[in-house]
């Protein structure tokens, strides 16, 4: 018998909704995750770092630290003194540093002020000779060194090199990149100070605390 009307639609309908049924129970089988999409952050953050089973980062950055003295541009450039063991970076102090035509000046406290926040420099024997530079081989005019006495009186241990004159036509200072000089009087400790005059016409002190045997 031929269907007409509303009748003739009874089997298409009937294949159509059985047909939904398979699709909705295919996208429920198992293996199939249903679960919210992982939260990537605030609008401008980085998506936090995924934890894996045993609880470290998935990725992990190593950084190397750089001083950031050193990186200044508007003061001079961190100085080591060594003893014969490791070069130990020292106190900068009072300062004048050109950079571009244009000088930055600081006064700070004496380097008897600071006392016990001095780094260390501990010598091997009373001869050993001390070794001073400034990072990345920087160099300099001229330089004096000397050490605070018990008394209070600043005795000179060595200094060499030539004043600089910024108005001469041709530079008249050939530029060293390091210094030597004896050490001080046997003594717990002693303040080592070592003043330094750059080929533009600045200057720097630095300071260290050195033991000799």
């Amino acid at each position: 018998m031929k269907r007409t009307g509303l009748a003739a639609l009874a089997i298409p309908t009937s294949v159509l909704m059985a047909t939904l049924w398979l699709a909705i129970a295919c996208s429920s089988s198992p293996g199939t995750s249903t679960g919210p999409a992982q939260h990537s952050g605030a609008p401008g953050q980085s998506p936090s770092p995924v934890i894996d089973v045993t609880g470290a980062p998935s990725t992990t950055t190593v950084g190397t630290p750089v001083p950031m003295e050193s990186k200044d541009p508007n003061a001079p450039p961190v100085a080591t003194l060594s003893g014969g063991g490791a070069a130990v970076q020292g106190m900068t102090g009072s300062y004048c540093w050109t950079v571009a035509g244009t000088s930055a000046c600081a006064d700070l406290p004496a380097f008897t002020d600071s006392g016990p926040d001095l780094p260390v420099v501990t010598l091997s024997s009373a001869d050993t000779q001390l070794q001073f530079s400034l990072a990345d081989g920087y160099a300099f005019a001229s330089w004096t060194a000397s050490y605070v006495d018990d008394n209070g009186n600043v005795v000179a241990l060595g200094g060499g090199g030539s004043s600089f004159d910024p108005d001469a036509v041709h530079s008249s200072a050939a530029p060293v990149t390091s210094a030597s000089f004896g050490p001080p009087t046997a003594h717990d400790q002693s303040i080592v100070q070592v003043f330094v005059r750059f080929t533009d016409g600045g200057d720097a002190s630095y300071g260290w605390n050195v033991a000799v045997p």
